[in-house]
């Protein structure tokens, strides 16, 4: 394998382990308790809706990580069961291969997940990359209602020692609170993080869309295939520049990346800065409260029988006669 494609791995797994990282967890906590952040949050709840009844149920927004904080108004998230084509195909990944595995959750979100905005129908592309793995457990959790196939985690409590093991849930994924520093420059209007400089320049910066994401793996493919060169700072601040996955393609990515070399030393500074704050605001471990002393307790989130168990019966040999 040539440098180039070396290259190519690595910016792609390096790029694949840091959104994987958005999922953040947290306790459960009282749908009247108010977390710091851009505002209310809620339990996640299913409503049930006419929907239900042909297979489809409704989440509520601002149960997501993102909160919903970052979907215009009127916007609506639907999820189904995965049914047999869906595992089948689940069953094919390479838990070895990062892309697949992208590839894989993608394809679940795709089939499984419906976005309706006001004016005209979304696409699973519009989600929130921070919102993927919250809306792939809800999708499992439906899948298997009777938690026939329940997935465990255990907590060791460093306070009084005590081990408790649960079963993964939704609930335990966290909600996602920016920087102190940048919750006051969220733009509720625009739906993005609106930021000023002194010298009167204005930077808009946006949450990656599965969409802008999925442009920048092909476009990284494209780039090892081609063994071309690629600006590997821009590339580090693109998931957050573009704010419509719909608009972005090989001409305004190029453009856009063009345009940057004229951006001055203080916005430079500034985008920098505010992908290293969206990247330290995240945490990677289950959180649940011990049942001894009720202190907060962290695991990490692993699947013993492999990332294939989220959709595959991992202890299927017990089922044997």
């Amino acid at each position: 394998m040539d440098q180039n494609q070396n290259d190519f791995q690595d910016e792609a797994r390096r790029l694949i382990e840091e959104r994987e990282k958005n999922l953040s967890v947290i306790p459960e906590e009282s749908e009247e308790s108010e977390r710091k952040s851009l505002g209310k949050v809620h339990l996640f709840e299913e409503e049930k809706t006419v929907i239900e009844d042909i297979g489809w149920i409704r989440v509520k927004l601002d149960s997501l990580p993102s909160q919903g904080i970052f979907y215009p108004d009127g916007t609506e998230i639907t999820i189904r069961a995965a049914m047999a084509a869906e595992i089948r195909h689940w069953s094919t990944i390479d838990e070895e291969d990062l892309l697949s595995l992208d590839d894989a959750l993608n394809r679940i979100v795709d089939k499984c997940c419906k976005i309706r905005f006001p004016r005209q129908m979304g696409n699973f592309k519009d989600l929130k990359e921070i919102d993927r793995f919250f809306i792939v457990f809800a999708i499992r959790e439906y899948t298997f209602k009777k938690g026939e196939n329940a997935l465990n985690v255990s907590f060791d409590c460093k306070n009084c020692g005590k081990q408790d093991t649960r079963p993964i849930v939704k609930e335990m994924l966290s909600y996602y609170t920016p920087a102190d520093e940048l919750q006051p420059r969220f733009s509720e209007e625009e739906r993005c993080f609106h930021l000023r400089l002194q010298n009167g320049e204005e930077i808009k910066l946006y949450l990656p869309t599965l969409g802008t994401m999925s442009f920048i793996k092909t476009y990284l493919r494209e780039k090892a295939q081609t063994k071309e060169d690629y600006d590997k700072a821009f590339l580090r601040w693109a998931p957050f520049v573009f704010p419509d996955w719909r608009l972005l393609n090989s001409a305004s990515y190029h453009k856009t990346l063009q345009d940057s070399y004229a951006w001055s030393l203080d916005k430079i500074s500034v985008v920098d800065w505010f992908v290293d704050k969206m990247q330290k605001t995240v945490n990677a471990n289950l959180k649940n409260e011990c049942s001894g002393c009720g202190t907060e307790v962290e695991a990490p989130l692993n699947f013993r029988g492999g990332v294939k168990s989220l959709f595959l019966v991992s202890d299927i040999s017990s089922k044997l006669l």
